[in-house]
């Protein structure tokens, strides 16, 4: 416990998810989902600029070419909360941000209170060192439970969204890392802080501590385009 509070962004990890976590709840006794909307399109729309504006360098010498992964991220924020915006119900806007929202963060406290406790190597030992097995499941199997009953609180259920929406969570999360190492950066939201791009620097410190939009949306964005699959191969 004194290792998870001494963590790094440990108090800016437990405010975003108690005001989550208040989110959610508020929801489930409300009928529209125009709040999830608007949070999913403005995290979008800054987290696309702020993704463009990282990568603009590279964009404009031609350097992308070969680098599919980067061009497959935008592709991804653009799925996800353009779906969330056009497509999804409110049960459904729900199921994205639980198995998401849970998945992070009971990963991260999962991680630091276990961390090393049962495994010595690291799932993603190159794009997250940091990472630990322990982390991984922790948020996996906690998604599947909060998730759960999140469904039966809502009177659905899906299976294949239930077992694999947790897979995509992480996938987004391993996903966002491995293109911050080709683009050489630490935080997606780095750039725009040093250089103040567009004006968005006031917009970015919102996310001080936290990387970046790109970091906070990237695990949302994988499940809103899982799900999105889902629907369209019914």
């Amino acid at each position: 416990m004194k290792k998870l509070l001494e963590s790094a962004n440990f108090r800016e990890r437990l405010a975003t998810s108690i005001f989550l976590a208040v989110l959610i709840i508020l929801s489930l006794t409300t009928v529209e989902a125009r709040g999830f909307r608007f949070i999913f399109v403005f995290a979008g729309v800054i987290a696309t600029a702020e993704f463009l504006l990282t990568a603009r360098e590279r964009v404009l010498s031609g350097d992308l070419r070969d680098d599919r992964s980067v061009l497959l991220e935008l592709v991804i924020i653009l799925i996800g909360v353009g779906a969330v915006f056009f497509t999804f119900s409110r049960n459904e806007i729900i199921l994205i941000l639980v198995s998401a929202i849970s998945n992070d963060v009971l990963a991260y406290f999962a991680g630091n209170l276990f961390h090393d406790k049962f495994f010595k190597t690291r799932p993603f030992p190159r794009t997250s060192p940091k990472k630990s097995w322990e982390g991984v499941i922790g948020g996996y199997l906690g998604s599947i439970t909060v998730t759960f009953f999140t469904m039966k609180l809502l009177g659905v259920f899906n299976l294949y969204f239930l077992l694999l929406a947790p897979a995509f969570a992480i996938f987004g999360d391993w996903f966002e890392s491995f293109t911050k190492r080709i683009l050489k950066i630490k935080d997606s939201n780095e750039v725009v802080l040093e250089q103040n791009l567009f004006s968005l620097r006031p917009l970015e410190m919102i996310m001080a501590g936290h990387g970046g939009y790109g970091d906070r949306i990237d695990s949302w964005v994988a499940v809103s385009t899982f799900m999105f699959l889902i629907r369209i191969t019914r």
